[in-house]
This record gives C-alpha cells, sequence and structure tokens, in this order.
C-alpha cells in the first residue's frame, strides 16, 4: 500500500509545485509517474489480471485459452490475437496494453485539462483508489475506455473520414466490453439533455448523496433486473454483493467524489455549465452515490468518471482565489486517502502493490 501513498504524496508536492501553471514540464513528469505506475504492476493479487495475462500465454483461464476461448467477447479475441503476431511474453504483454490504456488517457488530458497535473492526480486519488485499480486490472474494460476515447480524439482532430473511424471505432469498443451499450447510451443522453443552470448539479449531487447513505435502494435495483433480465447471471452478481461486506459503502465512500462534483459545479463559470465533460462526472457520480453497490454500474459509469477528469476542471482553478481551496480539498483527501489504504479489507478495497520484477 506505501507504494499508493508515495506516488500520490509525489504528485500533490508537484502540484502545489507547479501553482496552477499547468506547466508542460510537471504534466510530462507525472504522465511518467502514471504509466510507470500501470506498466510495472504485477498484479498477482487481481484476478482479472491474472486470468487475462494466462488468456495471452495460451494458458488455461476462466475465459479459455487462446485457441479455444469462451464466455468472451469476439473483439477482444482478435484483438489478443492480433497482438500476439507481435509479442508473446508476459513483459511484453503488460507494455503493449499499458501503452494502450495509457496513451489516448494522457492525449486528451493534454489537449482537454485545465490543469493536466491535477487530472492525473485525481485519478490517483479519488473514488478510494478504484479509479486507478481499473487501469491496473480491468484489460478488457480499458482497451474499450481507450477506443472510446480515440472516438473523441478524431472526431476533434476531424481527420480524413472521421465519422466511419469513430463508427468502427465504437464497433471495436462494443466487441471488445460489454458496458461499452451502457456508456453509450449515458453519453448521447448527455450530449442531447442540456444543463443550463447549476441548480440542477446541485440537486442531483445533494439529493443522491442522501438517498445512496441513507436508503437501501438494493431491493428496488434487484426487482429492475429481474425484470428486464438484460444481462446474463446479473441477479448472481447483485446478489453476491449485496450479501458480501463490500455492500456497505457508507457515507465516506460517496462524500469525496460528491464534494469534487460540487467543487466543479462551484468554479464553473456560467456559460459553460453545459459543458458535456462536467455532465459526464456529475452523472457519473450521481450514479455512484446511487447504485454503487452493483459492479456492472460501477464499470460502467467509471468511463463517465474519467470524461470528468479529463475535461470537467474549470479553468478559474488556476487563479489564486480558488488555489487556496484546491490546496486544502487535495490535503483533505490525501488525509482520507492514507486512512483508507492503511485499513484493512472491507474499509480498503485496493490491492496491494506488487512491482513485476519482485
Amino acid at each position: 500500500m506505501y507504494v499508493y501513498i508515495v506516488i500520490d504524496f509525489l504528485l500533490l508536492l508537484l502540484y502545489i509545485k507547479d501553482n496552477g501553471r499547468n506547466s508542460k514540464k510537471a504534466f510530462v513528469v507525472s504522465a511518467i509517474i502514471l504509466f510507470l505506475l500501470v506498466s510495472l504492476h504485477d498484479g498477482q493479487f487481481t484476478n482479472d489480471y491474472q486470468q487475462y495475462l494466462n488468456f495471452f500465454l495460451g494458458k488455461n483461464s476462466m475465459y479459455g485459452t487462446i485457441n479455444f476461448p469462451n464466455n468472451i467477447e469476439n473483439g477482444y479475441i482478435l484483438f489478443i490475437r492480433f497482438l500476439h503476431v507481435f509479442v508473446s511474453s508476459s513483459l511484453g504483454y503488460i507494455f503493449s496494453i499499458s501503452l494502450l490504456i495509457c496513451i489516448p488517457f494522457l492525449y486528451l488530458v493534454n489537449k482537454l485539462s485545465n490543469n493536466r497535473i491535477l487530472s492525473i492526480l485525481l485519478l490517483v486519488t479519488i473514488n478510494d483508489g478504484l479509479t486507478l485499480q481499473t487501469f491496473f486490472c480491468a484489460h478488457r474494460q480499458m482497451l474499450a475506455v481507450s477506443m472510446l476515447f480515440c472516438v473523441i480524439i478524431v472526431a476533434r482532430k476531424r481527420v480524413c473520414c472521421w465519422k466511419l473511424i469513430g463508427l468502427i471505432l465504437v464497433i471495436c469498443a462494443v466487441l471488445t466490453h460489454s458496458t461499452s451499450y451502457f456508456v453509450l447510451f449515458f453519453l448521447v443522453l448527455l450530449y442531447f439533455i442540456p444543463f443550463n443552470n447549476k441548480k440542477i448539479y446541485y440537486i442531483l449531487l445533494g439529493v443522491s448523496l442522501v438517498l445512496g447513505t441513507f436508503i437501501n435502494l438494493s431491493d428496488f435495483f434487484l426487482n429492475f433486473i429481474s425484470f428486464f433480465s438484460i444481462i446474463d447471471g446479473a441477479m448472481r452478481s447483485v446478489n453476491h454483493v449485496l450479501n458480501s461486506d463490500h455492500y456497505s459503502l457508507g457515507i465516506w465512500s460517496f462524500l469525496p467524489l460528491t464534494i469534487l462534483g460540487f467543487s466543479f459545479v462551484y468554479y464553473t463559470s456560467s456559460y459553460e455549465t453545459n459543458n458535456f465533460y462536467l455532465k459526464s462526472f456529475v452523472i457519473g457520480v450521481v450514479c455512484k452515490n446511487l447504485f454503487g453497490f452493483f459492479p456492472l454500474i460501477n464499470r460502467s459509469i467509471f468511463f463517465l468518471i474519467l470524461l470528468g477528469l479529463i475535461g470537467a476542471i474549470p479553468s478559474s482553478l488556476k487563479y489564486n482565489y480558488s488555489q487556496r481551496y484546491i490546496y486544502a480539498l487535495l490535503v483533505v483527501l490525501y488525509i482520507y486517502f492514507l486512512n483508507r489504504m492503511l485499513q484493512n479489507p472491507p474499509e480498503n478495497f485496493m490491492l496491494p502493490y506488487n512491482f513485476i520484477f519482485d
């Protein structure tokens, strides 16, 4: 756990030293730190990581083998077979996956974030570290997320045939991980539904925090899932989570993200309230507050949270009057993060960090 604590502290110092200047040099340093953190992670304590690695190496896994796959999306199978043409070792796989996961995210942070170091710092700190952990072990989902990031990249650059390229990338993302369906559903809604008043954000964040903390929504959600039966094993997954210690999330799991959501909205200028990235972040936080106990929702809103970290940080945070507040907030978040990392499960959701060369 001390690796997470030290890295988070280094990024915090780097942010304070940069003093809101959003300098290129500081961003490069923080980007290298993130890439090394992802690529040097052993993952022996994460089941997904081991299953994907065994699948790539041709060993037996919960998804079968690379030659005889089962219960896994065809897009991921084709990707792994293509990757196998160029690399065959575990180190080659991990390095390649880390590049494909990190580069699109860091590219968008570089182009869109009003404070690039803060984007990376928050990635490591928020959500009890689970956002960062998804980079480590959820390779299939992260590949789909990276493809969706590439859709944003080609759309912004308006490259030749960008609509066709974007459509192909969306199809590839859906064929790589099923949560892409839900992500696309959220994105279409957010694109067409306007949020022109800050009060909408405040109400959504406040109500979701209260409901998620004091009202048990699990029965409603179980009935909803059983009625539609949209995903194989959904009921089994929900029951497993509701019967585990991890279901008792409590207000301390909701509060940091909610406070961050309130802060982003407060410091966003009135003419930027319909910012697509701000809407994505707030709706992600609201869904986390209401349905954070359900793995599918957690997986689906992950992309929305990342979008917020990329483009929702208000431009006004670079001014001195708001820097003092952000410094104080980051110190509080770090103390909270430190406290969670030093606790034992289920209070600490993070898995131990082992270097790949250990």
